[in-house]
């Protein structure tokens, strides 16, 4: 079941930024996207808090990528634990985002396994291994 709207985060669209290897915010399909080398953010937009007027079209992310992060099945979630390694700056930032209820499943992008983080709210994060353990590209 779904939780009521108010308990969910507003977040201001700054609170993206970190997730922003180019320093841009893209629109696609009623959600705000921040991507970079090895990872992506969706936040649906009625989280988003300011104005939408700055998004980017014409996302560098390919859409079927960003629709199966959206939208394909979740399978053997786990609750995920931010406290049990050593994670990367992307990974902690998810913290900025939401401080608890955090997911964890892993989906099929071509020929790799991506790490997919999602809260209930409807933030989505998906990373590969790389950019998981911190060794993602600079900023």
């Amino acid at each position: 079941m779904m939780s009521h709207p108010n308990r969910y985060p507003h977040l201001p669209l700054g609170t993206m930024l970190p997730f922003a290897q180019d320093g841009k915010l893209y629109r696609f399909s009623n959600h705000v996207v921040a991507a970079g080398d090895g990872w992506i953010l969706m936040v649906p937009m009625f989280l988003v808090l300011g104005s939408l007027r700055h998004l980017s079209d014409g996302c560098p992310v390919a859409w079927d990528e960003l629709d199966r992060l959206r939208l394909d099945a979740r399978r053997a979630v786990h609750a995920f634990d931010f406290s049990a390694e050593n994670w990367s700056r992307l990974v902690l930032g998810l913290t900025d985002l939401a401080t608890d209820g955090w997911e964890l499943d892993f989906i099929k992008f071509g020929h790799s396994n991506v790490w997919r983080f999602v809260h209930p709210a409807g933030i989505r994060f998906a990373a590969t291994d790389g950019v998981v353990y911190g060794e993602e590209v600079a900023t």
